[in-house]
């Protein structure tokens, strides 16, 4: 009920359970001068209820005997309807003026009671799905659209990881494993949310990528993701304080794309063997920076033509003083398969790559050398 329009802002919610034959207040504990505009049932919980009041979004876990603030990065604005979405099970948010607002996944808040009694708990994710994000061409690192356009931000990409914290971590770390139990990605430090209560991180479906080359531009130090994993069951685990929760993470293909798994595996295989031999000329190369350092000026000169045997030693993304080297050519394969699309390399690929693996023998022996 809302009487605000005759001066009177307090919060009027009534439930029935005989078919309107009687009725009780669930406005229990809502703010006294905040007046309730909607409010909707989760489809999945009947005790979770969700109320949009005139200055933002409020949450219920019992029914409406006591209820919490949602209102996280939402401005303090009046929230006119709310729906559950039913197929991706969001809960979509219609504001004054200020658009539609997306809370992703309300999996966690519909299995709240879980967490009262476990220190730690990772929610079961949904579904993740590969999809192609940004076209090849015309691409920015920035967005480009006029200023003055209405636009949100999307959804983290990936799958996303809701976990629980009955109390702050002092570290928190994010393990991915695949089928055969391998840890293909390990999130630490502190970018990983570590406060008590729920806390979301999203695996962006990439693998580890390679060691990186310390002593370049930032630009041309190597992927900082490795090949993205293939459609089908990983792992997820959270690790807080060294107690570790996992939940299986299943991730699919673009529904819209009729290629075949093969594909996807011979992608797969491809860059990953690249970012491979990435790892090794990057480890190779730092290295040689460190014994260049320190090297005699009669032992610099024959260091630094194996290095340039390995790079042209770029300055700067425009600098092509030079043919390109072994590095240059991996770097350069690397991304005219991984950023077109997840279609597997072509036989001009499959060429270019047999002449790089050539080298490899060669290379290994320098590894070999190179760490001495």
């Amino acid at each position: 009920v809302d009487h605000h329009m005759s001066g009177d802002e307090r919060p009027y919610l009534f439930v029935t359970d005989d078919y309107g034959a009687t009725w009780s207040s669930i406005a229990s504990d809502l703010p006294p001068h905040l007046f309730v505009r909607s409010i909707r049932e989760d489809p999945k919980n009947n005790a979770l209820l969700f109320a949009g009041t005139q200055r933002g979004v409020w949450a219920s876990f019992d029914r409406g005997r006591h209820w919490h603030p949602l209102r996280l990065n939402m401005p303090a604005t009046a929230i006119y309807d709310l729906q559950v979405q039913p197929d991706a099970n969001d809960l979509i948010v219609g504001s004054h003026g200020r658009g539609i607002w997306i809370l992703d996944d309300l999996r966690p808040l519909q299995q709240w009671a879980a967490t009262q009694s476990a220190p730690v708990v990772l929610f079961p994710p949904r579904d993740a799905y590969l999809m192609w994000r940004a076209s090849p061409i015309n691409t920015f690192q920035e967005g480009s659209l006029p200023e003055g356009d209405f636009v949100g931000e999307n959804r983290p990409y990936g799958a996303i990881l809701t976990y629980f914290l009955a109390r702050p971590a002092r570290a928190v770390a994010v393990e991915i494993a695949d089928g055969n139990g391998r840890v293909i990605r390990r999130y630490t430090g502190k970018r990983i949310p570590h406060h008590a209560g729920l806390n979301r991180y999203a695996w962006d479906l990439a693998e580890e990528g390679p060691v990186r080359w310390t002593g370049t531009y930032e630009q041309n130090r190597g992927p900082k993701e490795g090949a993205e994993a293939i459609p089908g069951t990983y792992t997820a685990r959270v690790i807080a304080d060294g107690k570790a929760v996992s939940q299986p993470v299943i991730i699919k293909r673009d529904p819209r794309d009729p290629a075949p798994a093969d594909d996807y595996a011979r992608r797969h295989a491809f860059l990953a063997e690249l970012n491979r031999w990435i790892g090794i000329v990057n480890t190779l190369l730092n290295s040689l920076d460190a014994r260049i350092a320190r090297a005699t000026p009669v032992q610099r000169p024959a260091l630094e033509e194996l290095k340039h045997g390995l790079t042209l030693d770029p300055r700067n993304i425009e600098d092509l003083k030079t043919p390109p080297r072994l590095r240059e050519r991996l770097l350069d394969l690397l991304s005219r398969v991984s950023s077109s699309s997840f279609q597997p390399p072509t036989p001009a690929h499959e060429a270019e790559a047999a002449a790089l693996r050539a080298q490899y023998p060669e290379l290994s022996a320098r590894a070999a050398a190179g760490s001495k």
